[in-house]
């Protein structure tokens, strides 16, 4: 058990991540307040290592022009997703495996991030394919109306291009 006379920054300031979490582990059993003032300080002492790692992730797989998005519309959600992450991080490290903290922590928040990244984009791609639908069906009875009869898939897709604005 854990002496909670020793809980100060001093001694803290000493500790390696595994050992802050391990202190963590023991105090939300039976000390919500101290424990939160332990996350605290592990989020405190570790939060250079999450900026940094946000961004390395991002910059390692492209994700932001690979996917389209904008840096100045979409880095605090996705710094948000990278702080999320390592707090579940904290709550789901092993203590028992041999794994420094922060490589799990950074393996966690690449997950997430990518998880977020791609979520949205899917969400984006299912509304650009139901507005296309939408275009193609008005297309098509323009057309019917125009022709007098069923345009042919050829004439919608040629129609279809020449109102498409790039």
């Amino acid at each position: 058990m854990f002496n909670l006379s020793m809980l100060n920054y001093d001694y803290l300031d000493k500790l390696s991540n595994e050992e802050l979490i391990r202190i963590y582990n023991e105090l939300k059993e039976f000390d919500y307040e101290y424990a939160n003032f332990v996350i605290d300080y592990i989020f405190d002492k570790n939060k250079d290592f999450i900026y940094k790692s946000v961004n390395k992730i991002i910059s390692n797989y492209g994700l932001l022009s690979k996917y389209g998005f904008s840096k100045e519309e979409n880095e605090t959600d996705i710094s948000q997703e990278g702080f999320i992450a390592f707090k579940e991080s904290i709550d789901k490290f092993d203590l028992s495996k041999n794994i420094l903290f922060t490589t799990f922590a950074y393996d966690q928040m690449s997950y997430k991030i990518l998880d977020f990244i791609s979520h949205d984009k899917i969400i984006s791609s299912s509304e650009y394919f139901i507005k296309l639908q939408v275009k193609i069906k008005k297309i098509s009875s323009e057309l019917e109306f125009i022709l007098q009869r069923n345009p042919t898939p050829e004439e919608i897709r040629d129609e279809l291009i020449s109102k498409t604005s790039y």
